[in-house]
């Protein structure tokens, strides 16, 4: 039986810079891309989401910022402000 590959995940969070909405994309267990410009012809990367399990939890970590982060759209933000 083949390997079952990894899931691709894209999610439009609620938060928006330069007045578009912040998209995740990525395999979670290899890293994901916040981008703004998911529809247009002008897509921008943010910035990296990585993905660990602290305590059976998944919690997420963004470049320059020291704590683990409850959810995508936490993250999302973050990545937001630093580009903002």
């Amino acid at each position: 039986m083949a390997p079952i590959p990894d899931t691709i995940l894209l999610r439009h969070t609620d938060v928006w810079c330069r007045d578009q909405r912040v998209t995740i994309v990525g395999v979670p267990s290899h890293g994901l891309l916040a981008i703004i410009g998911y529809d247009s012809t002008r897509l921008r990367v943010l910035g990296v989401i990585a993905v660990r399990e602290r305590n059976g939890q998944s919690v997420y970590r963004v470049p320059g910022h020291g704590e683990d982060l409850p959810d995508l759209d936490t993250a999302a933000a973050i990545l937001a402000a630093q580009h903002g």
